[in-house]
């Protein structure tokens, strides 16, 4: 089961230049909103 495998491992750590090219340099296009622990984007 997928979610078993990932709780066992714990959190999923990313760099930050995998972020900034995944959002585009945090592109306000690519925001999606804001959350508890800062913005959210797709």
């Amino acid at each position: 089961d997928i979610l078993v495998a990932t709780e066992l491992q714990g959190p999923m750590n990313f760099h930050y230049s995998d972020l900034r090219t995944a959002t585009s340099n945090f592109s306000l296009e690519n925001k999606l909103g804001e959350g508890g622990f800062g913005e959210v984007y797709k």
